[in-house]
């Protein structure tokens, strides 16, 4: 038993410093989180191998398979990316009198706001410094990763994510698709 034990230890060792140089694979895990939307908007005029080829030209490792299961279970992917932006879309509509879905849906009705101050009243000196401080951070927030992203993968996010919008029983927002546009 103690001769099988030192080329387990061996083996065990070896597998660590493998991880340890395998450290730019393991840094690129979560590509396909941050890039979901756009491999998204990708697939509907790419393969998930041509996909895949053109990360890697640009240095980014992301295997085909990996965008095609993705591609095929999306919820996950536009359910994380609703949830990071919620919080923004909340705070941007409750300090400008707007629904949280029309901050989301309506690209011009957001950049017309962003001009306009925000509406902090009934806070201290100090409160509304730090309000608008944070209403500018969700106003940045929105505006750099939300409304950068394709119309229609807004869309999609919004049908797939569970969000807590008024109305949300009422009025579903679904994908556009170009049969629907016809």
């Amino acid at each position: 038993m103690g001769i099988m034990k030192e080329p387990l230890q061996e083996l065990g060792s070896e597998l660590v410093e493998n991880a340890r140089l395998s450290a730019e694979f393991s840094a690129q895990r979560g590509l396909i989180n941050e890039l979901f939307p756009y491999v998204y908007e990708a697939s509907k005029r790419m393969s998930s191998r041509a996909i895949s080829r053109w990360l890697e030209s640009k240095g980014m490792k992301l295997s085909a398979a990996t965008i095609a299961k993705a591609l095929r279970n999306p919820k996950p992917y536009w359910e994380e990316l609703a949830e990071e932006i919620e919080p923004a879309a909340t705070l941007f509509g409750n300090a400008h009198d707007i629904a949280v879905k029309d901050v989301l849906l309506n690209a011009d009705a957001f950049y017309s706001l962003c001009n306009r101050p925000p509406s902090v009243e009934g806070t201290t000196r100090d409160g509304q410094f730090q309000s608008f401080g944070e209403i500018q951070e969700a106003t940045e927030k929105l505006r750099d990763e939300w409304f950068t992203l394709p119309q229609s993968a807004r869309e999609a996010c919004l049908a797939y994510a569970d969000l807590h919008l008024e109305d949300s029983e009422t009025e579903q927002v679904k994908p556009t698709t170009e049969e629907e546009t016809k």
